[in-house]
């Protein structure tokens, strides 16, 4: 069974998987707390390894059409991780294309939302682009992350689509979800992160659920990164740890901006609570 942590960039994933990370291995040398044993599921070397096909001799069609496929693989995989991060829609581009995710082979899926105000203010400093043009990625449907013609990344194209395609499309999803809001990791770290444990049986009994979410608050991570580097930095960005506040876009957006944003996403936003 396939265990997901599933967001829209920039939403959370990494800070959920740091604490994980500090949960299993918390003897870890300082200097390897990033090496994250709960990595992106749809890596183009594994996906290599495990298909028996270079995907750079593949189409993104036919990419897409592989994923179930590749999943069923990696599930069959007994001694790898037990948890994936995922940024793709639950949904496949297109109907007539298979979703990625059989949902027989799922487990427990944690979905972490964020306010897409915040996320399009970290998004564009992740990719070092304007945020105008961040907020034009979280509009469209039809968003592909993971694809550069002509160049190969570490990770095959993944089908993000709008922010509130992607984060609907989960939680309609048929599966056993936990969905937190970035907003309460924040406020109430150790209620929402013991919270998530319960959801995935992990005992967090003598202090382990404490200890976990103290060595991994913002400021350590920060202090982390600058010291040893973290390979998930796209090498466009400063730093991936910027901020990490709740309601920044309120001193980082214009009017302009932010009624853009709720134009396009704000039904959800007001499902979600994060418009009245």
């Amino acid at each position: 069974m396939l265990n997901l942590l599933c967001s829209y960039p920039k939403s959370g994933n990494t800070w959920l998987r740091a604490v994980l990370n500090e949960y299993f291995y918390p003897e870890r040398a300082e200097a390897h707390k990033f090496d994250m044993d709960f990595p992106l599921l749809f890596g183009r070397a594994m996906f290599d390894d495990l298909m028996g096909v270079e995907s750079s001799d593949l189409t993104v069609e036919a990419l897409h059409a592989a994923k179930p496929a590749y999943c069923r693989s990696v599930a069959a995989a007994a001694d790898l991780p037990a948890y994936w991060k995922v940024h793709d829609c639950y949904f496949a581009p297109r109907p007539e294309l298979p979703p990625p995710f059989p949902p027989e082979l799922i487990g427990k899926v944690v979905q972490v939302i964020r306010d897409p105000r915040d996320v399009a203010v970290s998004l564009a400093h992740y990719f070092d682009t304007s945020t105008d043009h961040a907020i034009d990625m979280m509009g469209r449907r039809s968003l592909l992350l993971g694809y550069l013609p002509g160049q190969l990344i570490d990770q095959l194209p993944q089908f993000v689509s709008s922010w509130s395609h992607n984060v609907q499309s989960w939680l309609a999803a048929p599966l056993s979800m936990l969905t937190v809001r970035y907003e309460n990791l924040l406020s109430e770290p150790e209620a929402t992160f013991g919270a998530v444990f319960d959801f995935l049986g992990l005992d967090a009994g003598g202090g382990r659920l404490e200890r976990a979410v103290a060595a991994c608050r913002f400021d350590s991570l920060q202090a982390r990164e600058q010291k040893y580097g973290y390979k998930a930095n796209t090498g466009r960005a400063a730093k991936f740890f910027r901020r990490g506040l709740a309601g920044a876009w309120r001193d980082e957006l214009s009017a302009h901006q932010v009624a853009l944003i709720e134009r396009d996403h704000g039904e959800l936003m007001r499902r979600l609570g994060y418009l009245a």
